[in-house]
């Protein structure tokens, strides 16, 4: 009897332990990942719509974006059909809660079908963040890249790192390119007759291709952005527009950060014309580096002048300078 009564003892023990450990482990709703992000920027709500395809403002409610996972650090294989229970590695696509509640990724978003999910083991998730959607091509999982086309923002969310027991961090999505935006004037009204109608305003974008080469080694925190190939012109405009005393806004353009910028102007009368504007910062002190114009706003003052010359003077303008009027 008295060794019955030890076995009963042993086996309460043993699953005391076991329900222990159980209470260990994650629960199925505590390993589904989600998404937190904020975009640092400088660009707030304009008072009017603008040409280029611009997210303004410092929420994602509502954005979408490619968030791509791997449980390998700076390495994210394209993997459509993931596997259960976690589903990774996997790129997604997702459009962050309008709400500002955090975002559930699913592997099957339109029935909210199969989390992507932390392992159990405790291994660390990897995630970044590219913007704008299913634009982004990466072929060895370390370098993304997108071709600019001067009216698309670019944005990229750094790497982090997240497990069940510490989930992700924030994402915060950077501007990577240079806004520019221009305004045109005649300086006497003889010059309106003379210059006649502008029919082209166009800037030569020095690398047409943005990339960002994500952190692989232990010791590295942050990607690499580079430019590559080659020299691309950005249409600003490219249908008659005619020039006035009053200062018209012509357009805007993104392109590739810049010390300066080459503009190539064509009107009716007078054939097309080249020059070079340099870019100074909001205490007037020029650019030296173009890394100090990724995510700012230049306005480019175009002024013709009946003495057939053109001047160009540039200033910079915070991007949540909310009475910007863009057209």
């Amino acid at each position: 009897m008295q060794k019955i009564r030890y076995i009963g003892v042993f086996l309460f023990a043993i699953l005391c332990m076991a329900c222990e450990k159980n209470e260990e482990l994650p629960s199925y709703k505590d390993r589904v990942i989600t998404l937190n992000a904020d975009i640092d920027a400088e660009i707030a709500s304009m008072s009017r719509a603008v040409s280029a395809d611009i997210h303004t403002g410092t929420s994602v409610a509502g954005m979408k974006a490619d968030v791509w996972f791997s449980t390998e650090k700076g390495i994210y294989p394209d993997n459509p059909s993931p596997t259960g229970p976690n589903f990774l590695p996997y790129r997604s696509s997702i459009t962050y809660d309008i709400a500002g509640s955090p975002t559930t990724v699913y592997v099957d978003s339109a029935n909210k079908k199969d989390p992507v999910s932390y392992p159990i083991n405790k291994d660390s998730v990897y995630c970044v963040g590219l913007y704008p959607s299913n634009a982004w091509s990466c072929s060895d999982g370390k370098t993304a890249s997108f071709v600019i086309d001067g009216s698309t923002d670019v944005m990229f969310a750094e790497q982090i790192v997240g497990t069940w027991e510490n989930p992700f961090p924030r994402q915060t999505y950077k501007h990577l390119l240079t806004w520019l935006k221009f305004e045109v004037v005649a300086s006497h009204i003889d010059a309106i007759n003379q210059w006649g109608d502008i029919t082209n305003l166009s800037i030569v974008n020095s690398d047409k291709t943005i990339n960002v080469t994500f952190p692989v080694a232990p010791e590295s925190k942050n990607s690499v952005i580079s430019y590559s190939g080659g020299t691309d012109t950005l249409n600003v405009v490219d249908t008659p527009m005619p020039l006035d005393i009053t200062i018209t806004t012509f357009g805007s353009v993104l392109c590739k950060p810049t010390t300066a910028i080459t503009l190539s102007i064509t009107t009716e009368e007078m054939g097309t014309k080249d020059i070079v504007v340099q870019l100074y910062d909001d205490k007037g002190v020029k650019i030296t580096d173009p890394a100090q114009t990724m995510g700012k706003l230049f306005i480019i003052n175009i002024s013709f002048s009946k003495f057939n010359s053109i001047e160009a003077t540039c200033s910079l303008i915070p991007w949540n300078e909310a009475n910007v009027d863009l057209k």
